[in-house]
């Protein structure tokens, strides 16, 4: 315990620093931080004030609670809604349709065939409704989406006058999926809005501005323009890795080329981090000291290194500015200066604290920082880089002192290798963060790094920052230089894609748990420390983690109910049955879907990941409509489920052909189910088929013809019927088929040609759950089953709504949570 005293004693900004993060995140970790809660820990503040105060020694422990608690309370608050009634997340609470009045504040992107761009509000009009026309001032900015191309007087800075259909931002409620809600509550962003056409938006004169005002819109004026130069003067591919690595912007990705780089470890290498503004300031800073150390007259009468320096700050200033200045380009920038500040008062083997201090400046200015994706793989990535750094340093000091090593040990081999090891330490410093967070890793990824990391930040990046510059005065010259550095952009691209195609290039795996990320940062520390005793320790560690992996949410290790999720996918509907015998079987796969949204990636995949399941045993597809089936294509690719169920029809899009077909090719049998057919059974639950294929069906629709499920376990049972309509509901009542069910996920996701009264008083729930997005309010249910249901006491639950619904079920009683 002294040891440990007197480590905090002479380290107290880490101890400190750590404090706070431990704060935060248990901020960020609690359903919902109420203000209750930050004025409880305010008042323990305070009473460890008083307490401490008079006590001897006690000052490192009143830090280290002061710390930990303001934390706590900084990250609370910022994780509150806008508490101003005039902020639109305030006046808007339901998506509606309402003029906005307001300044773009940034340059706009485009994908596809949409376009984005950030609006401060400053007036909305109601358009519907009893408050229809009724004008009022409004604060907070909002993302806004179009259709099509953004008019050209779309620049930052510009006043407009646009009709929208605004919301707040929401995200899809399943566990395991990214938070995009808290990521652009990071942003300060907390609606969202979509314009169908630009001929909803018009131009308003420009209100007078402060000379400071036209200084702040300079640099997105900036962005804007390299944006539109680069996308005019290069390919697509070119073009859209030089906007991502010049201006932060990386909508002009295609889906492919990002999947090419994530699958090969170098996604990181596309945004703006601390790694890049540190690699460009370290090769900025050699190459201004290695030509002034040409010049006797400047070794003479100047300290050059500080003059290197001082010329290189300008430069990252400037890549800050055109990249956004952002939250994570600000942290960049903060993270080069503590590098470049380090180099110059040669404290380089204090860079942990100097880290330190930037993450705390960091947080105390962007509280919700600590709880994104690119802080946590940025500072984790430069903390294993320095723990490593002094066995690097020391390696190049002994290879100094020893000349006789220089025949082998060359410059030529010793670089490599040092980058490697590099790699090698930002790789197993971030895993957890990048299974936690993203469920994939890249074996390749540190030899992958070697290779791209060079053309992208050495040639491409500086090639491209010479060329921005010169684009208002030398427009040809700039587009040589993007041309030239093109060339290393195209080589990069190549090299992805080839590696991305080689077996293992990419791994998938379960969601980690909080206890394993402890445990794993636990042992790395313990095998950094070189004392002998210490193995035992490291071996118990290593022990408990793969115990914990590998069991923990297994199946054969506790399961004892059968649970059954309908999760929350948007328009659409996706069932995962987990049966007490280990199976999981998951019906439909379907929701709303884009070129840049799956949702079986996206949802489906990381709800799976984070249910611990690695592997599906049966996949069931009631109808070939997309919104059964458009997500499943990857969860067939990395789950292999051993069959699939369909029930029968071909399907008319190609897209349903695709997927039957990547089964085949996976070597999984595909089998259409018939009436009355157990699709799988264990001690407790069996699943089976009660139609439609079986029954006559002529003249009967798609819709009509899907499957009928009902799960029975014990004296409980479920009923998913598809999307059978009325015509369908009648047969299987005219038929006497044993529809009843005490769960019932609603025909057709409650739609109005489906749901009759005959077929819900023949099933008899207690509780229907629809499948529905939130913006299908009113549709998908109708109001008129709605009502209806309820006149009948019978229980409803909404995914869109809700959220993820799970039911949970021994036999006997049901336990339903959202």
């Amino acid at each position: 315990m002294a040891d440990l005293f007197t480590w905090l004693s002479r380290n107290i900004l880490l101890a400190i620093t750590c404090c706070y993060i431990l704060g935060a995140t248990t901020a960020g970790q609690l359903p919902q931080t109420s203000p209750a809660l930050i004025f409880i820990a305010a008042g323990i503040l305070c009473f460890a004030y008083f307490f401490l105060r008079k006590q001897p020694g006690s000052e490192l422990s009143f830090l280290m609670i002061f710390f930990l608690l303001v934390g706590f309370i900084h990250t609370g608050i910022a994780l509150q809604p806008p508490g101003d009634p005039t902020h639109i997340y305030n006046r808007i609470s339901e998506k509606s349709l309402i003029t906005l009045s307001g300044t773009v504040t940034g340059m706009a992107t485009q994908n596809e065939d949409k376009s984005r761009f950030e609006l401060k509000l400053d007036t909305i009009i109601y358009r519907t409704g009893s408050s229809a026309g009724e004008q009022l001032p409004t604060t907070g900015k909002i993302r806004v989406t179009m259709r099509g191309q953004a008019p050209p007087f779309l620049a930052p800075g510009q006043r407009i006058l646009a009709v929208a259909t605004v919301d707040r931002i929401r995200n899809y409620q399943t566990p395991g999926i990214f938070d995009y809600a808290l990521y652009m509550h990071n942003q300060g962003i907390y609606s969202s809005g979509w314009i169908s056409s630009a001929q909803f938006i018009e131009p308003l004169t420009p209100l007078k501005k402060s000379i400071l005002i036209k200084i702040g819109n300079l640099p997105e004026k900036i962005r804007q323009q390299v944006s539109r130069f680069i996308q005019k003067k290069c390919d697509p591919v070119a073009g859209g890795l030089y906007r991502a690595l010049l201006i932060g912007d990386r909508s002009g990705l295609s889906p492919e080329l990002q999947e090419q780089f994530a699958a090969t470890g170098c996604m990181h290498l596309l945004a703006i981090s601390g790694l890049h503004m540190g690699l460009l300031a370290l090769l900025v800073y050699g190459l201004f000291s290695w030509a002034m150390k040409r010049s006797q007259w400047l070794l003479l009468h100047t300290h050059v290194p500080t003059l290197a320096l001082g010329l290189t700050f300008p430069i990252l200033f400037f890549y800050a500015f055109i990249a956004g200045m952002n939250t994570p380009v600000f942290r960049s920038l903060i993270m080069a200066a503590v590098l470049l500040g380090a180099v110059l008062v040669r404290r380089q083997h204090s860079i942990l604290h100097l880290i330190a201090a930037a993450a705390l400046l960091v947080l105390v200015l962007h509280p919700l920082a600590l709880l994104t994706v690119s802080f946590q793989l940025s500072f984790a990535a430069i903390v294993a880089i320095a723990l490593v750094y002094p066995k690097i340093l020391l390696l190049f000091v002994q290879n100094k002192t020893d000349p006789g090593q220089d025949n082998w040990f060359s410059t030529v081999i010793r670089w490599p290798i040092t980058a490697l090891v590099i790699s090698l330490a930002a790789t197993v410093g971030i895993l957890p963060f990048l299974l936690y967070h993203f469920n994939q890793f890249s074996p390749i990824g540190p030899v992958m790094n070697l290779m791209i990391e060079p053309l992208l930040c050495f040639i491409a990046l500086p090639l491209g920052l010479a060329a921005i510059p010169l684009i208002p005065l030398a427009p040809n010259v700039a587009a040589a230089l993007l041309q030239l550095g093109g060339v290393a952009l195209h080589c990069a691209d190549s090299l992805t894609q080839w590696a991305a195609r080689l077996p293992f290039a990419s791994l998938w795996t379960i969601t980690p748990s909080i206890s394993e990320c402890i445990l794993y940062f636990f042992l790395l520390i313990f095998i950094f420390a070189s004392r002998h005793r210490q193995k035992i320790i490291v071996f118990t560690l290593g022990t408990v983690l793969l115990v914990i992996h590998f069991t923990a949410g297994n199946p054969f290790f506790g399961r004892k109910n059968a649970k059954i999720s309908y999760l929350d996918v948007g328009q659409g509907t996706s069932t995962l049955i987990e049966f007490p015998g280990g199976a999981n079987v998951l019906i439909d796969g379907g929701g709303n879907s884009s070129k840049r949204f799956n949702v079986g990636k996206n949802i489906i995949a990381p709800f799976l990941w984070y249910k611990r399941i690695r592997r599906i045993d049966m996949v069931v597809i009631t109808h070939p409509d997309s919104d059964h089936y458009n997500g499943l294509g990857f969860i067939i690719e990395r789950f292999h489920p051993e069959i699939v169920y369909t029930n029968g029809q071909l399907g008319q899009a190609d897209s349903y052909t695709d997927l039957l077909g990547m089964a085949v090719r996976e070597k999984i049998p595909v089998r259409a189910a018939g009436v009355q057919k157990t699709l799988h059974k264990d001690s407790l639950c069996s699943l089976t088929c009660l139609g439609m294929p079986g029954l006559p069906m002529e003249n009967f629709s798609d819709n009509n013809r899907s499957l009928v499920l009902q799960l029975q376990c014990g004296k409980k049972s479920f009923l998913f019927p598809g999307d059978i309509e009325k015509g369908a509901e009648a047969l299987l009542v005219q038929k006497k088929v044993p529809v009843q069910a005490d769960v019932l996920l609603a025909p057709h996701h409650g739609s109005k040609t489906s749901s009759s009264r005959a077929f819900i008083d023949a099933v008899k729930p207690k509780l229907i759950v629809v499948s529905a997005g939130r913006s299908k309010k009113g549709v998908f249910p109708t109001f008129g089953h709605q009502q209806w249901w309820r006149q009948q006491s019978i229980d409803m639950l909404i995914t869109g709504i809700d959220g993820t619904i799970t039911c949970q079920t021994d036999g006997k009683t049901i336990q339903t949570t959202d």
